[in-house]
């Protein structure tokens, strides 16, 4: 996902403010993205050069990476560009901006705290001491239970030289579909720079956690208890059971039965039945 400044700066700028090396001509930075969506004039960043990456986008990287016209060479390239997306919202190139409404049958408690921007569509039930961030937008006949957070900041941090841990901002939204469910006390990540995401009639239990940058597919159960870490993929029609875990950037395919208390360490193929610690 794309996210346009409201004014550019050159890349050679940016880098004399990260105190950085910069490579190849300075060119304009008009907005920022991660590595697999960035466009011409777009900043990112990269771990690994070898990765493919569009030759007109700006990264930041440890060395200057195949076929791209501009770097901004530094040792650490995920603390840089947090250092640079740190420095764009304090300096008025960034303004996050939601613009959701919310209808007029939402049926919200008294007690539920909905942040302006928010966008709660026809039918949606919020339930007492909810609360729902700016950034959420909430399809039609959706239900929240009690006590749930949905649309806070993910768990994400880089160690600065001193050591001191610095957080990567957060500007994806969380997007629920229609139909869907999500149980009392459950905690749901937005995303970092894309969106978390859950489809239309997946349903919740209680006490869940998903984090930032999940896909959970269509007609999934989510039982209590479950922990989505970041980037996790959950396919379709899935069970995954109570108190399961599921690491960071697996693929839980579609028609998939995950056993309750299961540690999914890899990616699980469709239609099979895991469970165990590492799951199998």
């Amino acid at each position: 996902m794309i996210h346009k400044l409201n004014k550019s700066i050159t890349s050679s700028k940016l880098a004399d403010q990260l105190g950085a090396e910069h490579s190849g001509p300075s060119k304009e930075i008009t907005a920022f993205s991660d590595l697999q969506s960035a466009k011409e004039n777009c900043l990112c960043f990269i771990n690994d050069s070898a990765r493919k990456h569009n030759q007109n986008s700006i990264v930041i990287s440890k060395f200057k990476t195949k076929d791209c016209i501009s770097n901004i060479i530094c040792s650490n390239p995920r603390l840089a560009f947090i250092e640079a997306l740190s420095y764009f919202l304090t300096n008025g190139y960034i303004a996050q901006q939601f613009s959701g409404k919310i209808h007029e049958s939402a049926d919200v408690a008294s007690s539920a705290i909905i942040e302006e921007g928010a966008e709660l569509n026809a039918g949606v039930h919020v339930g007492p001491g909810s609360y729902i961030k700016a950034c959420v937008v909430l399809g039609a006949n959706s239900k929240i239970g009690a006590n749930s957070v949905l649309g806070h900041d993910g768990f994400g941090f880089e160690r600065n030289s001193q050591g001191v841990p610095i957080r990567f901002p957060h500007f994806g939204k969380l997007v629920i579909g229609k139909d869907c469910e999500i149980g009392n006390s459950c905690s749901i990540s937005r995303g970092t720079l894309n969106d978390t995401i859950i489809k239309n009639g997946v349903k919740i239990d209680d006490n869940a956690y998903l984090a930032h940058n999940v896909l959970v597919k269509e007609n999934t159960y989510i039982m209590s208890g479950v922990r989505l870490n970041g980037s996790v993929e959950v396919g379709k029609d899935c069970w995954v059971g109570t108190n399961a875990i599921v690491r960071e950037g697996c693929i839980v395919s579609s028609n998939t039965v995950v056993g309750m208390g299961s540690v999914v360490v890899k990616n699980i193929p469709s239609s099979a039945v895991v469970f165990g610690n590492p799951a199998k």
